[in-house]
């Protein structure tokens, strides 16, 4: 009789072990990248330009840089921007590299830095909130405003 119960208990925890164990790797290991209509998307991010790959035999178009500092760097890297480390610096300095942050500024005007790199609205009107809240968007104008301009010094993190 003890042995029956032995062997019960075993089965017993063998299944749970077959069923839960997924299932808690899933959860605690999953990794941070969900798919939405085949677009991999990363904190509401979409990293349009990496190679297709595949999570759990699901076939995802698209695969996210892992974090922001990646995405700024492959922006950098496709316009051929060399001072990537500088950028990554910069935008962690004025916004630690949080897309949605805002900086209301004490000034006459009362303006508002907006985004990764604190794009002023005031200052930058061509820069709409769209833009400056978008990691990809603001970084591209970033690097475009640099290659034009080289006045790094538009930034209080550069002075």
């Amino acid at each position: 009789m003890k042995k029956i119960r032995i062997a019960l208990v075993i089965l017993v925890l063998a299944y749970l072990l077959a069923e839960v164990t997924p299932m808690l790797f899933e959860r605690v290991f999953a990794p941070k990248t969900i798919t939405v209509k085949g677009i991999a998307k990363d904190e509401g991010i979409v990293y349009p330009d990496v190679p297709p790959f595949e999570i759990r035999g699901v076939y995802v178009e698209k695969m996210p840089p892992v974090t922001v500092a990646d995405l700024i760097r492959n922006e950098a890297r496709k316009a051929g921007f060399e001072d990537d480390q500088r950028l990554v610096d910069l935008a962690w300095c004025e916004s630690s590299h949080n897309p949605e942050a805002t900086n209301r500024n004490s000034d006459k005007n009362k303006t508002l830095d907006r985004g990764l790199f604190m794009w002023n609205d005031y200052w930058h009107p061509e820069i709409s909130d769209e833009c400056a809240f978008d990691a990809q968007c603001a970084t591209k104008a970033t690097i475009e405003y640099l290659q034009r301009t080289d006045n790094w010094d538009a930034w209080y993190c550069n002075k």
